[in-house]
């Protein structure tokens, strides 16, 4: 039996843009998220010594902030046509059961006796890792688009 806990806190700001350079409409915005989680996972490590297996309560706990900016931005180059840039930092956390503190031991009555024990193991184990961290990307979009008077565009 395990429980994973997660409370996630996070807050967001942005700065929008709207203006001209150099004769040019821009438009845009300007921001960043900060997330703060905090993990707990609850549950029983279980160990092989020798032929025994024993059984331990576990209880780990992970905190830890991502900081994820980003920025749009688009120019008008000439009539109805844009010069438009993205770029974020995005995250995405591992699944619930890859977090969990639980390991268990399983036993392959039919691998006994077989040889090499490598190939072919008697006993293994599985479970998570509470300290396991958000896949993080970075994300750069350009693009040229032209909109036509009559409906319809290229990019």
């Amino acid at each position: 039996d395990n429980r994973v806990i997660e409370d996630v806190y996070t807050g967001y700001a942005k700065l929008n843009i709207d203006g001209d350079l150099g004769g040019k409409a821009v438009k845009g915005a300007i921001g960043v998220q900060v997330i703060r989680s905090e993990q707990r996972s609850v549950g029983q490590i279980a160990s092989l010594v020798g032929t025994v297996v024993t059984i331990a309560p576990a209880d780990q706990k992970e905190t830890y902030t991502n900081v994820l900016p980003s920025a749009t931005f688009s120019v008008e180059l000439i009539d109805n046509g844009f010069v438009k840039m993205g770029a974020s930092q995005t995250m995405v956390r591992p699944r619930l059961d890859q977090e969990r503190v639980t390991q268990d031991v399983a036993i392959n009555i039919g691998n006994i006796g077989q040889t090499p024990l490598g190939q072919f193991p008697v006993f293994s184990s599985t479970g998570g890792n509470v300290a396991l961290r958000p896949y993080q990307s970075t994300n750069i979009d350009l693009s040229f688009e032209k909109y036509f008077n009559g409906g319809g565009y290229v990019a």
